[in-house]
């Protein structure tokens, strides 16, 4: 059998493999996140509440591919350098993310999982009543666990950290639901 037959033939039998195991799944969550970022030679850093949605597709049992999207809640105020700056606000607008998933159970209803992406973080700040917007992209880890309330539906805890540039950095708790379609 030459390569190129073997290849395909190779392909045909994972591409079985996957469509046996693909299912979609779906994610809320409530994160509780912290922001640094440095801007002319100072730290500034700020808590952030957000929403996190999370669409996933199974690509076997222990493989997932997901879409995240993180949307802040509310304004906060800043710390420079560790002191709060007064008539100052800051909000992580978005996170917007794709992560490669693997995972493995622990039994029947446990499971435990990483997650490794790229993700785009979107902040925005007030000073002395001038708005600006920073956005950077790189680097994403996590790991966390999920329960199994049903076949179907779970409950889920995570830690995620946006590993920016030396300019920003991001991370977040989440605690969520889950549900496969």
């Amino acid at each position: 059998m030459n390569k190129t037959a073997w290849a395909c033939a190779m392909a045909l039998a994972t591409l079985g493999t996957l469509d046996a195991h693909a299912q979609v799944y779906g994610e809320l969550g409530y994160t509780s996140a912290s922001v640094w970022y440095e801007l002319f030679d100072s730290k500034t850093e700020f808590s952030q509440k957000a929403l996190r949605g999370v669409v996933g597709y199974e690509l076997t049992p222990n493989l997932a591919v997901e879409g995240q999207a993180t949307f802040g809640v509310g304004n906060n105020s800043m710390k420079d350098d560790g002191q709060t700056v007064p008539d100052t606000k800051a909000r992580l607008d978005s996170v917007f993310g794709v992560y490669v998933k693997p995972k493995t159970k622990l039994g029947d209803k446990v499971e435990v999982f990483g997650r490794v992406g790229n993700s785009r973080n979107r902040i925005s700040t007030t000073e002395a009543g001038v708005g600006t917007t920073y956005s950077d992209t790189a680097v994403s880890l996590g790991a966390g666990l999920s329960y199994a309330l049903t076949p179907a539906a779970s409950l889920n805890i995570d830690y995620m950290q946006s590993l920016q540039t030396d300019l920003t950095r991001s991370s977040g708790l989440t605690i969520g639901v889950g549900y496969k379609f």
